[in-house]
């Protein structure tokens, strides 16, 4: 019997590769666990080929490990199978380990088929070695070495199934990898140990090469691929982890939106788009389930006066103490929200209206509670309106119409205290529920139409712009008022559509005037609180003005000064978006109400609106003239300009027009009605576009402050053309140079909008108005070349550039225009006659009178060999030799009056290689005056186009 023995190296070599394999199993499990279709599939092929090639290497190195004393080779074809057997047998246990659940009725099947696989890998391998001996195995060692192998798979699957979800427990994996390894390695050495050599005589002619060289080859190539396997993994989980990390931020940023989408910002409570939600669930379940709830319509009285005289921030600071008072007095079940301002709802289960008795005077009494804030000691009462379901309504509106309808019976009952709807009521209600109906298909159906009233340059003109009015043509009922229906559709919501019906034709009639002539026009459109909060409205307005081509400083929106003040911060910064759009914002019915300056100060507003209930009883020192002429100063101090509607009578117009009120409105120029019934009524005067004394007014007005002074006097020392402009894009100031550029006098221009003179550029109309608006507007600081559009219907060039000065809230801009006519004829004759030329394959080249290349095109560097920078500045006759005899006098052209006329000629000419080109020429004389040479006009350039013969 031959007598072997073990290189300690490549043992430990083998116990190695045995422990990194088992890492890879349990890492592989845990992949396996967590991937899904096709990924699933790529792991575990991956996982059963590199685990299998491990395990296998693990037995190939520990034979090798083993040598004697004669020469050992290996059969390839058993080696390759005994692989095979050892990757099928790791997807098994890889397959089996991977399963949700593994009981002990699938563990020992497993680790016994595993066990077995393994041990027929190691036996077909040992099979596959060549040698001039025999192979005999030990009963007892042999079948010692199956229970290894069985017992170390079983446990190996045991382990592998309980840890693959520890991808952290990096340490216990180590060690269970440990364990698993040196379990494998124990079957592969007792199954050697059980092995036994006997020598037989060698065979003639058979020799066998010892092999030992495979040994580091398959070390590296197993370490290689556990390796790579295991970098992949990492990798891989890594991008799971960022993955799941960036899932996690999206839910939770998700969950954050939502929370702000569906409560509001102020007290936390749901808030109307939450309450329409839970109230249509509610209806559902009602219906379903044949059980009543009511609804309670809560409205404070006296918030307006502590908002108005404590201020908003304490007006806010009260609304959360009352929200955490609902809250607290009502059950955990009911639900609570605030409709806006100072109005809340509150839904909830009854079994009878003694429920919702109880519940509105707890509410009631928690509200009526004194409240100590910022050192005052405030009160508010409530008036709750309460419709039940199903008596007062079967629907989300009848039940707010209803509510609503009784708590105003509330209040006028005397307040503090709540109010059921009745039968009374709700044939009021109904009858608005009707209208709320037929104005919901009034939009689609054509009924709505706007009207439109003009607003004049004081005292008489000429028109400034509209503001549009909606009116309500109903088939039975005629013109319904708006303060009829305005009121319904602001309660139920439907002021959003409506409103952006408004928007969008009053823009879609603006662009029509504008295309008729009336470019200097604005629209005015108003703006109710629902329609300020909504998340679209920036959005719409956008869109309405790119639709429909205007620029949007000729939209001017109006919100009145108690919705502007209702939410404060809110409001601002939609405002200030509006602004930043380049939308103009007007403050209406000022006066009304109780604002403060410090707020008043914040809002972006340019224009304020007097309320015509100044107007009633106007008369020379009277209280309203008092009030008016604060206004006006009020409104000077911050830049703003001021309309005054509801002017009715010449005595209101004239007082207005001498306090300094820039703009009126009112039925004593006439009374609001279609565009096409407005344009024949309105007197011709007030159409005229220009506006001399309107600019006048706004070039004084700017000039008091000492930043417009300085740019007077810029104005008249300037020898280019400048164009002044207000916000409006309108032109209040036109100098000596700009007249004589654009052949328009200055009466004919100021007041008109700058674009009659300067179109604006696409991408400018999609970026806003031509000047005004963005500070960030592309020709901020910058120059560029534009048309000027001539009296006589020509083009003329400029070389724009744009300022911007701003004092308090007002702007003007200041266009520079310098005059490059000339300089774009030449350039646009120079590339015409170059795109000509070039189709025809000639070079070109634009010299100076002498003779000093000023330009190529791209051709010349083809046909003659030289770089365009080798030639400019060149003179011409050292590149053409051979071109004419006397042209070396070329340089006198000047004086020359025999060159007039342009000339051409066949000559031979060289390339840069002195290769001869025959060559036909044609001289072409460029003068900045006439045709012919004259002293004032004298030769500008040379054109040389060579075609080759």
């Amino acid at each position: 019997m031959l007598i072997g023995h073990h290189s300690p190296l490549l043992v430990v070599v083998s116990v190695l590769i045995a422990i990194f394999s088992a890492y890879t199993a349990l890492d592989m499990a845990s992949r396996i666990t967590v991937s899904t279709g096709r990924v699933r599939q790529a792991w575990l092929a991956a996982g059963a080929t590199i685990m299998g090639f491990g395990i296998w290497s693990m037995h190939f190195v520990g034979m090798l490990a083993f040598s004697l004393p004669v020469n050992v080779g290996y059969d390839a074809a058993i080696t390759l199978l005994s692989l095979l057997i050892a990757i099928v047998m790791s997807a098994f246990s890889l397959w089996l380990v991977a399963r949700e659940k593994l009981g002990w009725r699938r563990l020992l099947p497993g680790g016994v088929i595993f066990g077995l696989g393994i041990a027929f890998m190691h036996y077909s391998g040992m099979e596959a070695m060549q040698m001039h001996a025999s192979l005999h195995y030990d009963p007892l060692l042999f079948a010692l070495s199956i229970v290894v192998a069985i017992s170390a798979s079983t446990i190996a699957l045991w382990i592998n199934h309980r840890l693959r979800d520890s991808s952290r427990l990096v340490a216990l994996r180590l060690g269970a990898a440990l364990f698993i390894g040196f379990g494998i390695a124990g079957m592969h050495y007792t199954g050697m140990a059980a092995a036994e050599f006997h020598s037989h005589p060698a065979q003639p002619g058979y020799e066998i090469e010892n092999q030992i060289w495979l040994a580091p080859l398959i070390i590296l190539s197993a370490l290689a691929s556990i390796v790579s396997l295991l970098v992949i993994s990492t990798l891989s989980r890594r991008h799971q982890l960022q993955k799941q990390k960036l899932q996690s931020s999206l839910v939770e940023a998700n969950a954050i939106l939502s929370q702000q989408a569906l409560h509001d910002s102020l007290t936390g409570l749901p808030n109307r788009r939450h309450f329409k939600t839970v109230i249509l669930e509610k209806l559902e379940q009602a219906k379903q389930g044949d059980h009543s709830f009511a609804l309670l319509f809560i409205d404070l009285d006296g918030f307006k006066a502590i908002n108005d005289i404590y201020g908003h921030h304490t007006g806010d600071s009260l609304l959360v103490e009352v929200a955490r008072r609902l809250k607290s007095a009502t059950r955990s079940r009911d639900f609570i929200a605030r409709l806006g301002g100072d109005e809340f709802l509150a839904l909830m289960d009854i079994n009878g209206d003694d429920d919702a008795i109880r519940v509105a005077n707890h509410l009631i009494k928690a509200i009526s509670n004194p409240y100590h804030l910022e050192g005052s000691k405030l009160r508010v009462s409530a008036s709750v309106g309460i419709a039940v379901y199903p008596q007062n309504g079967e629907t989300r509106r009848a039940l707010m119409v209803n509510a609503d309808a009784a708590m105003y019976r509330a209040k006028s009952m005397g307040r503090n205290r709540y109010c059921f709807s009745d039968n009374a009521l709700n044939d009021d209600v109904q009858s608005r529920l009707s209208l709320l109906r037929e104005l919901d298909h009034a939009i689609e159906n054509g009924q709505l139409v706007l009207h439109y009233q003009p607003k004049y340059r004081a005292p008489s003109g000429p028109v400034m712009g509209m503001e549009a009015l909606v009116r309500w043509n109903h088939p039975e009922h005629g013109m319904i008022p708006p303060n009829v229906f305005i009121p319904l559709a602001e309660k139920t919501g439907l002021i959003i559509n409506l409103g952006e019906w408004v928007i969008r034709e009053a823009c879609g009639q603006l662009r029509q005037w504008h295309d008729d002539g009336y470019t200097g026009w604005t629209m005015a459109v108003n703006l109710s609180a629902l329609q300020l909060s909504h998340p679209d409205l920036i959005d719409n307005v956008r869109d309405t003005l790119e639709h429909f081509n205007l620029s949007p400083s000729s939209l001017v929106l109006e919100v009145t000064e108690s919705v502007a003040m209702s939410d404060l911060e809110a409001n601002l910064l939609v405002l200030d978006q509006l602004n930043a759009l380049g939308v103009q914002i007007s403050i209406d019915d000022f006066g009304t109400g109780h604002s403060s300056l410090l707020y008043l100060k914040r809002l972006p507003a340019s224009e304020l609106k007097i309320d015509k209930g100044f107007l009633r009883d106007l008369t020379y020192g009277s209280e309203d003239a008092t009030i008016i002429t604060s206004i006006i100063a009020l409104a000077r101090s911050f830049n703003m300009r001021v309309v005054a509607e509801g002017v009715e009578t010449p005595e209101q117009q004239e007082f207005l027009t001498n306090m300094g009120c820039d703009s009126v409105q009112g039925f004593l120029f006439g009374r609001p009605t279609t565009a096409s019934e407005l344009i024949a009524a309105l007197p011709k005067q007030a159409l005229e576009t220009a506006d001399p004394l309107y600019a006048e007014q706004s070039w004084s007005r700017a000039s008091a402050h000492e930043t417009y002074q300085i740019l007077t006097q810029t104005l008249e020392q300037a020898v280019d053309s400048i164009i002044v402009i207000d916000e409006g894009n309108r032109i209040i100031l036109f100098n000596q140079s700009a007249e004589k550029l654009s052949g328009y006098l200055r009466r004919e221009v100021l007041g008109q909008s700058i674009e009659m003179l300067i179109p604006p550029a696409p991408h400018e109309v999609e970026a806003g108005s031509l000047i005004g608006g963005d500070a960030a507007h592309p020709l901020m600081g910058n120059s560029r070349k534009v048309p000027v559009l001539h009296k006589d219907g020509s083009l003329v060039w400029g070389e724009m550039s744009i300022s911007r000065v701003q004092l308090g809230r007002r702007v003007l801009f200041t266009a520079f225009i310098r005059d490059i006519s000339d300089k774009q004829r030449q350039e646009e004759q120079i590339h015409n006659m170059s795109l000509a030329v070039a189709r025809g394959e000639s070079a070109v080249l634009v010299t100076t009178p002498e003779m000093e290349i000023s330009y190529v095109n791209p051709v010349f560097p083809v046909l003659f060999g030289y770089n365009e920078q080798d030639v400019i500045g060149k003179n011409a006759l050292e590149l053409l030799t051979g071109l004419l005899p006397d042209l070396s006098d070329i340089a006198n052209i000047k004086g020359n009056t025999g060159w007039r006329e342009d000339y051409s000629t066949q000559v031979t000419l060289h390339d840069a290689q002195g290769k001869p080109l025959p060559c036909l020429v044609d001289f072409h004389f460029d003068f900045t005056g006439p045709s012919e040479i004259e002293q004032e006009n004298p030769l500008s350039d040379i054109v040389i186009v060579i075609k080759q013969a």
